[in-house]
């Protein structure tokens, strides 16, 4: 998920590098920011369930009770 909201950021980034309206300049600059830190939040997640369980595994494994 990190990934996919740092690609996120890169693309508004390319949007507010074009745009010459004020409005459309603003939001872009937000959503960027917001991805960024929605792609630090999953960063952050992903390192403490690692921390905690010392790997990380899909949800859907978890939930099935799987274990390789």
């Amino acid at each position: 998920m990190a990934e996919i909201y740092e690609h996120e950021a890169r693309v508004w980034s390319l949007w507010f590098e074009q745009t010459e309206r004020r409005l459309q300049w603003r939001a872009a600059l937000s959503a960027q920011a917001y991805a960024r830190a929605c792609a630090r939040s999953w960063r952050t997640q992903a390192a403490a369930y690692r921390r905690r369980f010392g790997r990380l595994e899909p949800l859907s494994t978890q939930r099935a009770g799987w274990r390789p």
